[in-house]
């Protein structure tokens, strides 16, 4: 698992994708899948390193509702405070947002991967959680009085104010039954296990 990191980084996965595309979409697609489930485990393991001494439930993505839905990649709670996580395999676009710097591009891609991620995937999945819809084993809905949102991506976004603007302007308004979201990267979330071993407070996360 240390290993991921380093792949997550320097965006050799992604490139093998692309390399992969030109011969075989479902080769592609295969290892996209695969790089996605293995991000997820990850993540999860970082949480329950961070939170091992705490009494936090985590519980993985599941299929709920009718028509047929999936809940966030992972849900945490502890005590009165949830956090819903969204664990995306997507990443700026190289050559046009990182290089390129187009406004478009950027804009598309922060859409793409972090504000849609929020406004539609997250608040739609806390809002099936409050009606009853969405339901974890002994978890009472209405004991539940802060609930965040968490997106977490393989790559770094930098906190710039030109990003912040656009982030702001994508998301006006606080998505409702949130108290509030953030988006992390995997570096970030690596360090929660070592800044607090067990003993992470998930009100204090964001």
């Amino acid at each position: 698992l240390r290993f991921l990191p380093n792949v997550a980084g320097n965006g050799l996965v992604f490139r093998l994708g692309r390399h992969l595309e030109k011969t075989s979409r479902q080769a592609s697609n295969d290892l996209r899948g695969l790089f996605g489930n293995f991000l997820e485990a990850h993540i999860e393991s970082l949480f329950r390193d961070a939170t091992r001494n705490r009494s936090v439930r985590i519980f993985r993505e599941q299929k709920y509702g009718s028509p047929e839905m999936k809940s966030s990649d992972l849900v945490l709670f502890d005590g009165e405070t949830a956090v819903f996580i969204d664990v995306t395999a997507t990443r700026f676009n190289q050559r046009e947002s990182v290089v390129g710097l187009n406004d478009s591009t950027i804009e598309r891609d922060v859409r793409r991967f972090v504000t849609d991620k929020v406004t539609r995937e997250i608040a739609r999945c806390v809002r099936d959680f409050r009606a009853g819809t969405l339901a974890f084993e002994n978890i009472d809905p209405t004991k539940i009085k802060h609930v965040y949102g968490l997106v977490i991506s393989p790559q770094g976004v930098p906190r710039l104010i030109g990003l912040t603007r656009i982030i702001d302007r994508l998301v006006p308004e606080m998505p409702e039954g949130l108290s509030d979201w953030e988006f992390f990267d995997v570096n970030e979330v690596e360090t929660l296990p070592k800044i607090f071993p067990g003993t992470l407070d998930l009100a204090q996360l964001i």
